[in-house]
């Protein structure tokens, strides 16, 4: 009896031992057990969130400022609509309830474009934090870079194949690395900072920003921009309402029978509406022209950064063909990786800002924003 006992007990014994070995860490049979540091990269790791731009744009709807006080505007023109309007029913005057749906409707507009402004500028706010947390990795990839260089000139000044100015100038380029770095950091904390507050989102430079952007396909010419903004544009509208209301306001007196200084001041009105009708097309097309040749600017400077990536791109190709032959060190491999990726960052934020671009020019066409992302997976 007491035999079989004790062979269970060792059974359970050496089952438990297998368990343990079994279940530990890769590297702990070998007395490598996960250290504090492994620890917290792999609850970071764990951890790791991304934000889309969707995501952050719903955000910023919930918690911007700008776009919660245009709600709160257009809920008070809302309540004077509907004290005009009730004062024009009493009344029974058709022109102070064509005038109260105006005002309405005016702010109605006002409100749609400011949460498409807000839109743009989180687009914008969020390719330009995009584009600094890219480039702090690469900032700190040249500074490393630049330290191996000074340790390289030290270790030849101790050979005595180099001297005093060779070390001078590896502390100088080490110097503006460094410089370099620190800019990128205070630029991110900036951005992060004013992005945070447009969104609401805590410490958005902790985050994964995903997503990707495509060139604009928009191929319209200056002279269809023009017509289409004068044909839809809201405010041209709001202003031959006005037109309207100021020649029914001139009939109205003049069946009246109205005194001649009244007359007078509702012809000048008519004709302040009219000249208004003017200034406004002429300030619409002014803006239009604008947006676009921004647009425009913005494709030719992506063409640029295309060949430049390109370039940099079959320089590095060049580059691991010679390392792999054994013609340049890792250090200038690095260099050329360095060149490379820098040109690609460039080349994306090109297309970010003809991206922002042209939304820009959507808003100026009165057309609906095209926020649309490339596939974020």
């Amino acid at each position: 009896m007491k035999f079989k006992f004790f062979r269970g007990m060792l059974f359970a014994l050496t089952v438990g031992i297998f368990l343990t070995w079994a279940l530990l860490p890769a590297g702990a049979e070998k007395g490598k057990f996960p250290s504090a540091s492994d620890k917290i990269e792999v609850a970071q790791k764990a951890e790791k969130r991304t934000l889309t731009l969707d995501e952050a744009l719903q955000r910023a709807l919930e918690n911007n400022l700008s776009i919660r006080q245009a709600k709160l505007n257009l809920a008070n023109e809302k309540l004077s609509y509907e004290k005009l309007k009730a004062t024009a029913l009493q009344s029974e005057s058709k022109i102070d309830l064509q005038q109260a749906e105006l005002n309405w409707s005016k702010a109605q507009d006002t409100f749609k474009k400011s949460i498409q402004q807000v839109q743009i500028d989180i687009m914008s706010q969020y390719i330009g934090l995009k584009d600094l947390k890219n480039r702090l990795t690469l900032a700190k990839m040249n500074v490393e870079l630049a330290k191996k260089d000074l340790d390289r000139v030290r270790e030849k000044m101790r050979l005595g194949t180099s001297g005093e100015l060779d070390e001078l100038a590896a502390k100088i380029s080490l110097w503006n690395a460094q410089i370099q770095l620190n800019q990128v950091r205070q630029d991110l904390e900036r951005a992060a900072e004013s992005f945070s507050f447009a969104t609401g989102i805590d410490n958005p430079s902790q985050l994964e920003l995903i997503t990707e952007f495509e060139r604009p396909a928009f191929n319209k010419s200056l002279e269809e921009c023009l017509k289409e903004a004068l044909e839809k544009r809201a405010e041209i509208k709001f202003i031959k309402k006005e037109i309207e209301i100021a020649e029914l306001k001139l009939q109205q007196l003049k069946a009246e029978n109205a005194p001649l200084l009244d007359l007078e001041k509702a012809e000048n009105d008519l004709k302040l509406a009219e000249i208004s009708l003017a200034q406004e097309r002429q300030k619409i097309k002014e803006e239009v022209r604008q947006k676009y040749y921004q647009l425009e600017m913005t494709k030719e400077k992506l063409k640029l950064q295309a060949d430049s990536l390109e370039k940099a791109k079959k320089e590095f190709q060049n580059a691991q063909a010679q390392f792999k032959s054994g013609l340049i060190t890792a250090d200038q491999l690095t260099d050329a990786e360095i060149s490379y990726r820098q040109a690609y960052l460039d080349h994306q934020k090109a297309v970010g800002d003809c991206n922002v671009a042209y939304q820009e020019l959507l808003l100026s066409l009165s057309e609906e924003l095209r926020l649309g992302e490339k596939d974020e997976t």
